[in-house]
């Protein structure tokens, strides 16, 4: 709920120190034809600020959703900034590949270093061919992670608008789903 001040004899230091503490504006006696504008606009604002809230709390729960659908799917997702080399991992790709998102920082060549031996020529070659034609891939591999087990995965990926990647990988104890 906006508050304004309207007062005659409110001093700058009092308007200042109200204004820090909550209220959205204040108003002179000797200047009333603020008070209208001034209305509107804290009306517009505080109506602003419940759209943005809302759509914050529709945003984490959308995030939530999604999280706990690839918890379930097997199916993380990950993008990958080529020009820059950014990349960033869902929770579940992190899982999927056997590492703790709090102690780890994603990159390119983690991937790689994760990708089995045998398989890391040919996952190179079949996205260096698709950042060359701008295309997207789908390919199936394998992963060694840090406790000797291998996963089988499927890494799609396609380039969207700023060049950035995203895909997925799906994994099963038994291959591909």
């Amino acid at each position: 709920m906006p508050f304004i001040f309207v007062s005659g004899t409110l001093g700058e230091d009092v308007a200042i120190e109200a204004l820090k503490t909550g209220a959205t504006d204040y108003v002179l006696k000797t200047r009333l034809a603020r008070l209208g504008p001034a209305v509107t606009r804290a009306l517009g604002e505080a109506r602003e600020k419940a759209e943005r809230a809302r759509a914050e709390t529709a945003l984490r729960r959308s995030e939530a959703f999604l999280a706990e659908g690839q918890r379930i799917s097997h199916t993380g997702s990950w993008s990958w900034k080529v020009s820059s080399g950014e990349v960033s991992w869902s929770e579940e790709h992190f899982r999927i590949f056997g590492y703790d998102p709090q102690k780890t920082q994603p990159s390119y060549q983690l991937f790689l270093e994760t990708v089995h031996p045998e398989d890391r020529s040919t996952v190179e070659q079949n996205l260096d061919r698709a950042i060359r034609e701008k295309s997207g891939f789908d390919m199936e591999f394998r992963i060694a992670l840090a406790d000797g087990s291998i996963k089988h995965v499927q890494g799609v990926g396609r380039p969207v608008a700023r060049r950035v990647w995203g895909g997925r990988s799906l994994h099963g104890d038994h291959g591909r789903y």
